[in-house]
């Protein structure tokens, strides 16, 4: 079960950002030799595999918030009941002390209201293992969604959230260093598809774990006033350099006629560095 965030809020394009969003996860699949099946629905995304391996490439897709490993059963409430049960009874209880049950029904000819459910569940969750309950910070929280069919989980895997690569058009990263590497993961992040154009070379690979749907680019320069043809050629919208606002001059930048963006003005060499582990 994938899910994403500000997608929802593009309004009239919503439709737009959910196709370029199955697109890339569909190329991360391919690109890693997955077998599977791609369903969208409203609000979510599911992918359909028995290879676990889909849930490490596909939390670097931009615009996924997080995944969740989900078992189907159809849309009965007693089917469900004993699902939620096999599915508690491979956790490890001895752990768990409270838990809570969150039900989310999009297919309203259910019979049961999600709140309906709820109650129906964790009474039977509380019968058999005897937790408490606790709605604000339980040990367990064991998620239901009713759709065409139904879907039962207890995992959350967080990704990097954005908008899905590609979506938002280029921009050229000057690359000198791994802020500038930064930077144009940023980017990337918020829909970016990048060009690189690279003074040094500073190893990028780890930008290509993230770049499916939008193959990353690199061109070698002398300086960013060579790049001019480049950039109006690849019709770029900006630059992009890992500047932070200590070492930011506009200055140096006044031989690019191009909007010139700087993604690291606000973080701290703590929080560049800890980003850059992070995402590495």
């Amino acid at each position: 079960m994938c899910r994403y965030g500000e997608l929802a809020l593009k309004g009239k394009n919503r439709g737009l950002f959910e196709s370029r969003l199955v697109h890339n996860m569909k190329d991360c699949l391919k690109k890693n030799n997955i077998e599977s099946e791609v369903e969208r629905v409203r609000g979510r995304i599911f992918v359909h595999t028995d290879d676990e391996g889909a849930l490490e490439c596909l939390k670097r897709v931009f615009g996924l918030v997080s995944l969740s490993p989900a078992e189907i059963v159809e849309n009965d409430e007693h089917k469900i009941t004993e699902k939620v049960i096999d599915n508690v009874s491979r956790v490890d209880v001895s752990k768990i002390k409270t838990f809570r049950i969150t039900t989310r029904r999009t297919n309203k000819k259910f019979s049961k209201k999600s709140g309906e459910m709820d109650i129906l569940l964790g009474d039977a969750v509380n019968e058999k293992f005897g937790f408490g309950v606790d709605l604000t910070t339980p040990d367990l929280n064991i998620g239901v969604e009713i759709h065409d069919k139904t879907y039962i989980f207890h995992e959350k895997i967080e990704c990097f959230g954005g908008l899905p690569l590609g979506i938002t058009g280029k921009v050229a990263c000057l690359i000198r260093n791994e802020n500038d590497l930064l930077a144009a993961w940023l980017m990337m992040r918020r829909g970016c598809e990048a060009l690189l154009l690279s003074i040094s070379d500073p190893d990028h690979s780890f930008l290509e774990k993230y770049d499916y749907g939008a193959k990353i680019r690199k061109e070698s320069i002398d300086n960013l006033g060579s790049a001019k043809e480049i950039i109006d050629n690849n019709k770029c919208k900006a630059v992009v350099v890992g500047d932070t606002f200590e070492d930011f001059d506009p200055v140096k930048y006044s031989e690019t006629e191009t909007a010139v963006l700087t993604p690291l003005i606000v973080y701290t060499e703590e929080q560049i560095s800890e980003l850059l582990e992070k995402i590495r």
